[in-house]
């Protein structure tokens, strides 16, 4: 869902949000990659996270290409997605 707006403090509280359901089979570092559509620079970031935290290496995942699907793993502030 799309607020229009940023949201940058207390993402979890603040922002829309969907689940995914994922199970992994073994601990260790996981990169995420996003396959979105934005409309606009209003549109243009995602939030990742696992059971309700929030990582700031996966917040506000960046989307620089409007009006078609692209894949996405850089943040605004952190570099490569991560958690």
């Amino acid at each position: 869902p799309n607020l229009g707006t940023t949201i940058s403090l207390n993402i979890e509280a603040n922002s829309p949000s969907f689940s995914i359901p994922a199970q992994f089979q073994k601990t260790g570092k996981f990169h995420v990659w996003l396959r979105v559509w934005a409309a606009n620079g209003a549109d243009n970031s995602i939030h990742v996270g696992i059971d309700g935290n929030v990582f700031s290496t996966s917040d506000k995942i960046e989307i620089k290409t409007y009006n078609q699907w692209e894949w996405v793993n850089r943040t605004m502030d952190a570099g490569a997605g991560a958690y």
